[in-house]
This record gives structure tokens, sequence and C-alpha cells, in this order.
């Protein structure tokens, strides 16, 4: 995103002189600070960010401890997962619930989830493995928890059938979830319990601003996200 380290930014900047607008993708390098791409961080480019599809939501988590309700945000709910649409409240179980498969890599017997919304590492392989698993193994939801600050990205390889909805979790949740495993947990998701994600940054773009100048870098956003053309 350093315009002046690039021949291209420096083209746009030649072609404005001549009356010539470039439009310029901002970038997917993800909404973070200061990710941005070129040539859309030269001050002559029009710089283009996507936003979220208007239809697109963050779930509300409840983690209900005892007669205890803390309400957190989920960080991400997988769109590639099955459906979300009906309110989901059960125990919650760190892998097998017997110390083992905590990441969920590897199968679970049929049916041995049952009942249960399964807490996973997001560590060892993709997220829609994981989800996989845990549909296989019969549980009604699945909760892929970061394992270091920060990381609360998905990767979607493929794996189906999945027939549970995932969410993708912060450490601080998981660590909080974790923690109660022992005298008894439940997590609650609420359909109608939601953040409208409308006008608000993709996952995949480009926040800005642009390195060097703090200039407001991308200009513009539209819907992108989960758009088919």
């Amino acid at each position: 995103g350093s315009p002046f380290d690039d021949d291209l930014s420096l083209a746009v900047e030649n072609a404005s002189k001549l009356g010539v607008l470039t439009v310029a993708s901002a970038g997917n390098s993800g909404d973070k600070p200061y990710a941005n791409g070129t040539p859309a961080t030269t001050p002559a480019a029009l710089a283009v960010a996507q936003t979220q599809a208007p239809s697109t939501f963050q779930p509300l988590m409840e983690i209900i401890t005892g007669a205890d309700v803390i309400r957190s945000y989920a960080v991400g709910y997988q769109t590639w997962s099955a459906p979300f649409s009906t309110l989901i409240e059960a125990p919650v179980q760190y892998g097998d619930g017997a110390g083992a498969n905590l990441n969920g890599c590897a199968p679970f017997a049929p049916n041995a989830l049952s009942g249960k919304i399964i807490l996973l590492d997001r560590n060892a392989c993709q997220v829609s493995l994981k989800l996989k698993n845990i549909s296989e193994g019969g549980a009604l939801a699945g909760l892929i928890g970061a394992t270091t600050s920060g990381d609360t990205g998905s990767t979607d390889g493929g794996h189906r059938p999945i027939t549970v909805p995932g969410f993708v979790i912060t450490l601080a949740d998981a660590n909080l979830i974790k923690q109660a495993i022992t005298t008894g947990v439940k997590v609650r998701f609420d359909p109608a319990q939601n953040i409208a994600l409308v006008g608000h940054m993709a996952p995949s773009s480009s926040r800005g601003p642009s390195l060097g100048d703090n200039r407001i870098k991308p200009d513009i956003g539209a819907p992108g996200a989960l758009v088919s053309a």
C-alpha cells in the first residue's frame, strides 16, 4: 500500500494529468489498519472497497453459567455452514468431552455429540473439516475458538456435508467457555438477536488508510461480499 514504491501508481498520476480517472480496487488484504493496495493508494486514483451484503448479520452469543448470562459477540457465522434460523441453546462440550480430539480434525463417532454444542480449537486443519466432523457426530452447532489473539479467520476447504451452523469465536470467548466447562456452561444463539452489517467493511476488503501519509483510502465502498453477479 505504498504508492511511492509502485511504478503503476506513477502511471496513474500521469494519466490524471491528462484528465483520465483511474478506478482501482482497494485490495483484499483484510479489514485491518493500513491494509491497502496499489495503485489504489495513489492520490489521483478512486479507490473502491467492498462492504457487506445488505442481508448479512453478526449474531450475538449468550454464554450461560448457572443463573448468569454473559452476552458477547460471535466473531463470525460461517455462511457456508447450515442456515441459522431458529434459536439454539444447549450445553457446550470441548472436543470429545474426554480431553481428546480438541481440534476436531478427526471424526467423531456417529451421534456421540447429540444434543451438544461443540467447541473446537481453531488450529491444525480447515474450519470446514471441523464442522463436517461436528455434523457427522450429531451436534446442534459448532464453535471454533481462536487459539491466539486476533486469529478469527476461517477456511472453507469444501468439506461437506455440513448440517449444523458454525461460528468462529475469539480467544477470550473460547477461554471463558473452557473455564466454565467443569461447572456446566450453555451457549444460546437467537436469530432475533443480531447486528446488521450493512455498510460495514467486508472481512477481506482493505480498509486503509494509505501508508506514509495517512491519506483516507479507500474513497468509496459498495456491497461486494457474498454478491453473485
